[in-house]
């Protein structure tokens, strides 16, 4: 088997050190999928499918006509 260059090698070896750096930089899980979902269950609970609640009280952000139109 052929050996790589060492400037290759030196690149690659760079590039893995730079992304094991950068995974401090954001967050191991994205929350925001289980809020969408619990909004979208309790659209179907509600029977409410203009206004997503949070917490079956707190409105969420504007109206879903307003985000469609």
């Amino acid at each position: 088997m052929q050996k790589l260059p060492i400037r290759i090698t030196i690149f690659i070896s760079v590039i893995m050190l730079i992304r094991l750096v950068s995974l401090q930089l954001y967050p191991l899980m994205d929350t925001t999928e289980a809020r969408y979902g619990e909004m979208a269950r309790l659209m179907v609970e509600t029977n409410n499918w203009i206004t997503p609640l949070f917490n079956y009280d707190v409105p969420f952000g504007v109206s879903l006509l307003c985000r469609l139109g």
